[in-house]
């Protein structure tokens, strides 16, 4: 896991426990466990959305929609 994702896991946590505090609800590291999305799964997901913004903005110079 990359530095940046790490800390920002940890923010997220962070945030959430707190809330979840406030709320009276489950802890997200019980319900994480079920359901994960892995880091190349991830990072193709990224790359992806880039690859499509990348395309819209190349349409969109060469004055297509």
């Amino acid at each position: 896991m990359s530095a940046q994702r790490l800390i920002n896991s940890r923010i997220c946590i962070s945030l959430h426990d707190t809330a979840r505090f406030h709320a009276g609800v489950e802890s997200l590291i019980a319900l994480s466990a079920t359901s994960r999305v892995g880091d190349k799964a991830f990072e193709d997901a990224i790359r992806e959305y880039q690859l499509e913004e990348q395309d819209d903005m190349e349409a969109s110079e060469s004055g297509g929609s």
